[in-house]
């Protein structure tokens, strides 16, 4: 015989309780003619055949580890292997910087700040101009940035987005 699981004992055990309901529910129904004692017993067989079926269910799809398992193991790893990627990483810690103020949401926002401005400082790394762009149009939203900002690249004046942000020779 083969084992059962607990899996397996509980669903046999809801599946139990949900039948002894139903049963009591259909002889209720009985008792007050709402249904005749056919119809009582042919509930009474298709709530059975039922659970029959549910069981057989469950016990055919843990059978079938050989298929499913290594199906599952794939969606699984292909979930890790894009949330490791560096798009995965941005967009997680900017779901959680532009979220719910809170530690997580501050410690993310310092996170951001703190790359951008070693990316910003350091001359040997190559910056794009959308890049530049996207660094100035953010300095330009702070409420405590008033004025003109100054910018000698027409073509970075041309990619920015605020009125701000002016050519100067």
């Amino acid at each position: 015989m083969a084992e059962v699981t607990e899996a397996q004992s509980k669903l046999g055990s809801v599946l139990r309780h949900g039948g002894t309901a139903a049963g009591t529910l259909f002889t209720l129904f009985g008792a007050l003619q709402f249904v005749t004692p056919e119809q009582v017993a042919q509930l009474t067989a298709a709530v059975h055949d039922f659970n029959e079926s549910i069981i057989s269910a469950y016990g055919a799809l843990t059978k079938m580890w050989v298929i499913i398992g290594p199906v599952g193991i794939y969606l699984i790893g292909k979930a890790g292997w894009n949330s490791a990627s560096i798009k995965g990483i941005s967009q997680k810690l900017m779901a959680i910087a532009t979220g719910p103020a809170g530690p997580a949401a501050i410690e993310a926002q310092k996170a951001v700040i703190e790359v951008t401005t070693a990316v910003a400082l350091d001359p040997a790394i190559p910056k794009s101009t959308e890049a530049k762009a996207a660094l100035i149009d953010a300095v330009a939203a702070q409420p405590e940035v008033v004025g003109k900002i100054s910018v000698t690249d027409k073509t970075l004046v041309d990619a920015t987005n605020s009125s701000q942000v002016q050519k100067v020779s």
